[in-house]
């Protein structure tokens, strides 16, 4: 049986049929909730096909914050991460996939994680677009075509879809170029930084190379207690990967369910473990009620965001 076939009889992945016979895999909510991942689900993460069971366009192999598996608690990084370790910023948006159109020579073919249709993946063309001319996204159409290869971004867009970090204004970062096969390989971080100079696009940040494990630890303790930042994906030098999030995005992130579930109109003290949710800031608990009580008596009709919902807490 080959990997495609492995792909389709495992029932934790999806497969969504697309136009033109393209097809994408992707995990499903069972695998995700429930931590049942092998060497065959974690590949369905942002995987398109086409009707050969070519592979068209995809993004990483699955990977997983530390301590969220056996192989991410500290105790095992401690003993298999090889160094130098790689600490990447972690930018705070949704995955864009980014690919030669299979089927026009001069465009390209662009995705979210599950589909290249419907408001994601036209909010990253809208970015797009005012990113690269014409011209430039047939030429970068050109290079992902003759490398084989797919660009990963992280897709930043403050307007339609804040999450916990703010940011000003819509762009793309590019994560990596990796290969269009089954098997997951990337290029080098110089050559990120030479595509991304040569089309004027962002890109990921090496932030530091750690050479040991202490330096690894000692990173880990300093961005514990900072603020306005999702985390860090490290890299060590057999391209092991492995996602750190700090304790203000994971607060944040809490408080976000919480300010969704009373804009919903659920009485916050009903929530499940709701004191512990917002442990890091007792205060919340009276103020998100305020928060939702004053946007809705200013006509607001969708839920604001959390980063609406701190700088008014904050100010």
């Amino acid at each position: 049986m080959n990997e495609v076939d492995m792909l389709r009889n495992n029932p934790l992945v999806r497969e969504k049929h697309l136009a033109n016979g393209i097809s994408s895999f992707n995990f499903s909510n069972k695998c995700f909730f429930k931590q049942a991942w092998d060497n065959i689900n974690v590949k369905a993460r942002g995987l398109f096909l086409d009707k050969s069971d070519k592979v068209v366009a995809r993004s990483y192999d699955k990977f997983f914050n530390i301590g969220e598996r056996p192989e991410t608690e500290m105790k095992n990084l401690y003993k298999n991460l090889v160094f130098p370790v790689c600490a990447y910023e972690k930018s705070n948006g949704f995955l864009a996939i980014i690919s030669a159109d299979p089927f026009e020579k001069d465009k390209l073919f662009v995705a979210s994680k599950s589909t290249n249709e419907g408001d994601f993946a036209g909010y990253i063309r809208d970015i797009l677009d005012m990113t690269l001319t014409v011209a430039q996204q047939a030429e970068f159409a050109a290079y992902l075509r003759e490398n084989v290869c797919t660009a990963v971004f992280e897709c930043i867009d403050p307007i339609h879809d804040p999450h916990i970090v703010e940011y000003t204004y819509p762009h793309l970062v590019l994560l990596d170029l990796v290969s269009n096969h089954f098997a997951y390989s990337h290029a080098d971080y110089y050559t990120l930084l030479d595509v991304a100079g040569h089309y004027g696009l962002y890109v990921k940040i090496l932030y530091k190379t750690l050479a040991n494990w202490q330096e690894f630890e000692d990173f880990i303790e300093l961005w514990s207690g900072r603020e306005g930042i999702e985390g860090f994906v490290f890299e060590d030098d057999c391209g092991f990967m492995v996602k750190f999030k700090t304790p203000w995005y994971k607060n944040w992130k809490q408080a976000r369910g919480v300010l969704q579930q009373v804009w919903t109109g659920r009485d916050i003290e009903t929530i499940k473990n709701i004191k512990n949710k917002l442990a890091f800031e007792p205060r919340l608990m009276d103020a998100i009620p305020e928060f939702v009580d004053m946007c809705r008596k200013d006509g607001r009709e969708s839920c604001p965001s959390v980063i609406e919902l701190r700088n008014w807490f904050e100010n």
